[in-house]
């Protein structure tokens, strides 16, 4: 058996407390581990205007904005610098940007409620090259959880 309180000054572990044992988690690693991929799809075919949701095994799935909410934790927004300037000065759109999560839940549209404008996280690189979340730039940004409603995003 380890004694914790012995291992609590090694860098980048850290321990959760479990029912009988303690889970330990390398941080340093944590960089190298798979990230659920998800964007809005803008490419012409049957799945335009449809999330993309991209699993680190090489599943694909495609889902009407109408009909789900995302439910995404662990995430970090993405954006391709270099290209999303090139759209913003004119070319055409390709795909720029996206949420890495560590997980997503697909939830049936009914009953879905408003969400709160201040808390939208938005990327338009036609309007600016940047995620942006409350009036800043927010490329590279965490979040614990962000929640699809229609083709938006929102802080949750």
């Amino acid at each position: 058996m380890v004694n914790v309180d012995s291992l609590q000054n090694y860098k980048n572990l850290f321990f959760y407390p479990g029912h009988v044992s303690y889970i330990c988690v390398n941080q340093s690693n944590l960089s190298h581990m798979k990230s659920i991929k998800v964007r809005f799809n803008l490419g012409a075919g049957k799945n335009f205007m449809k999330w993309k949701i991209e699993r680190p095994n090489g599943e694909i799935s495609y889902h009407a904005p109408e009909d789900v909410q995302l439910v995404m934790t662990g995430c970090v927004l993405k954006n391709q610098k270099s290209t999303s300037l090139k759209i913003f000065q004119g070319a055409n759109k390709t795909v720029c940007s996206w949420i890495l999560c560590d997980e997503v839940e697909i939830i049936d549209h009914v009953g879905l409620t408003t969400m709160n404008d201040l808390e939208r996280v938005s990327y338009n690189p036609r309007v600016t090259p940047n995620w942006m979340f409350r009036g800043s730039v927010a490329d590279g940004m965490r979040f614990g959880k962000l929640v699809s409603l229609g083709n938006k995003v929102y802080n949750k």
